[in-house]
Formats: structure tokens, sequence, C-alpha cells
């Protein structure tokens, strides 16, 4: 197929960013769990990360005039 040369480009120039988001879900989840279980350094971890994911996602909503 002539677009297996270009998926495979983008896939070698996104290699970092998927692995990134890959790696960074699964030490979410786990931090997460041990949350879950009661370790109470983890779920201030878990709320610092949520609150700086909201910031960042409403300041980049933000238009000046």
């Amino acid at each position: 197929m002539p677009g297996d040369a270009t998926r495979a480009g983008w896939l070698w120039d996104h290699a970092g960013r998927l692995a990134g988001a890959v790696l960074g879900s699964l030490a979410f989840g786990a931090t997460v769990f041990l949350a879950a279980i009661g370790f109470k350094p983890a779920l201030f971890l878990v709320v610092l990360l949520v609150a700086g994911i909201v910031i960042i996602a409403v300041g980049g909503r933000i238009r000046s005039t």
C-alpha cells in the first residue's frame, strides 16, 4: 500500500511521544492504585497531578484580547 511508508515514518517520528504517554499512564495508574489502597503520599500526588492538568487545560483555553 502507498500509505505504509508514511505510517512507518509517522510512527518513527512520534515514538518518543507515544512511549511517554504509555509510560506516564502506567505510572499514574500505579499511583492511583497506591492511593486507592490507602497510601497517603500517593493520594497527595494524584491530587497534585490532576490539579496541574486542570490548570494547564484551563490556562490553554484562556485567550487574550
